[in-house]
C-alpha cells in the first residue's frame, strides 16, 4: 500500500528545481569579462576627449571670485578692513582679517592660504590682452612681498585690477587662459575666458 506524501516531505531540496520551470538569469564569468574589456576599450577612447584642462581652469576661476567676494563681505559684515594677497610663484593667495586696518597682519588676526587647484597657475599661455596690463597679477598694492588687494568696510576695494589663470606644462593653450577683474567703487568681482582669440565675461 503506498504511502501519501506529507507537506514536509514534498519541499525540494534547496537550490534544486523540477524540470519545466524557468531558469533563472544569471551572468557568467565569461559575460562579465567581456563586459569589463569592453567598458574598458570605451573608458581609453573617450578619455582623451575629455577636457580636463578646462573644467580644472573653470574651477579654478570659480574659486578664487569666491574667495574675493567672501572677503569683501566679511569686510563690510565685520566692520574692518580684509586684506587679499596673491603669491604668484607659490600659486595661491592669502586672505587677511586686517582686524586693526593697519595692512599688516598682527598676532591674532586671522588669516589663511587658499591653494590654487592641481594644474593651475598664475600667468598667461598667450599675449597680455588690450589695456589688460602685464600678467599675471596687475595690482599694484602690497602686503609684505605680495601684490595684494584690500577690500573695505564700506564695501569698496583699494584698486581695480586683473589676475589671470592658466594651465601648468607646455601644453597649456592660450584658448584656456581665465582672468578675474575687481573694480574699485564696488569691488565687483568678474571672471572672463578666452574664447575665439577675445576675452568673454563667463560669471
Amino acid at each position: 500500500m503506498r504511502r501519501s506524501v506529507t507537506k514536509e516531505e514534498s519541499v525540494e531540496p534547496l537550490g534544486l528545481r523540477r524540470t519545466g520551470d524557468p531558469a533563472p538569469h544569471a551572468f557568467s564569468l565569461v559575460e562579465l569579462l567581456y563586459a569589463l574589456t569592453l567598458l574598458g576599450l570605451l573608458a581609453a577612447v573617450a578619455a582623451p576627449l575629455v577636457d580636463v584642462d578646462r573644467f580644472r581652469l573653470n574651477a579654478a576661476v570659480t574659486s578664487i571670485a569666491t574667495e574675493l567676494m567672501a572677503a569683501q563681505r566679511t569686510a563690510v559684515l565685520r566692520g574692518h578692513n580684509v586684506v587679499v594677497a596673491l603669491d604668484s610663484s607659490g600659486n595661491r593667495i592669502r586672505v587677511h582679517s586686517d582686524v586693526n586696518n593697519d595692512r599688516a597682519i598682527q598676532m591674532g588676526e586671522p588669516w589663511k592660504w587658499v591653494e590654487l587647484p592641481e594644474g593651475v597657475r598664475f600667468g598667461l599661455a598667450g599675449d597680455p590682452p588690450p589695456g589688460g596690463g602685464a600678467p599675471p597679477v596687475t595690482f599694484q598694492q602690497r602686503q609684505g612681498m605680495y601684490p595684494a588687494i584690500t577690500f573695505h568696510r564700506n564695501g569698496s576695494a583699494s584698486e581695480a585690477g586683473f589676475l589671470y589663470l592658466r594651465g601648468r606644462g607646455r601644453g597649456a593653450r592660450p584658448a584656456y587662459d581665465r582672468a578675474v577683474e575687481v573694480v574699485r567703487s564696488t569691488a565687483k568681482v568678474t571672471c572672463w575666458s578666452r574664447q575665439s582669440g577675445s576675452w568673454t565675461e563667463t560669471c
